[in-house]
């Protein structure tokens, strides 16, 4: 209610978008992940929040979000909280599956891929 504050965005609104579930980034990461823990599905979600990625795909960029941390219970319970936190071992495990599915997608030398 401040006249002298002026509230705008700068970022641009986009609509939803979607990348494709049939593609060898999709395949590299059920591979990596299947690397790790085997038999676990991988599945796409409905994210109701914004990510960077809107911006990518209009670019003709796939751009996917990935997150392998295997959350208790209480960490799913801080996400985005108060007290927003993960162990030191989901963190070393997230980074040596992100770095094997960059160097997986980096044989195939498509470059077309966005990790959000």
């Amino acid at each position: 209610g401040d006249p002298n504050v002026d509230v705008s965005s700068i970022t641009p609104i986009v609509g939803a978008s979607a990348s494709p579930i049939d593609s060898e980034f999709i395949r590299a990461i059920e591979r990596v992940a299947h690397e790790f823990d085997p038999g676990v599905p991988v599945a796409t979600t409905i994210l109701t929040g914004w990510t960077e990625s809107s911006l990518l795909r209009p670019l003709g960029i796939q751009a996917y979000g990935f997150e392998p941390y295997r959350l208790t219970p209480t960490e799913t319970r801080r996400v985005h909280g108060d007290d927003e936190r993960v162990s030191l071992t989901n963190i070393q495990r997230a980074q040596e599956i992100i770095y094997r599915l960059i160097t997986t997608l980096a044989k195939k030398g498509d470059r077309h891929f966005f990790y959000n």
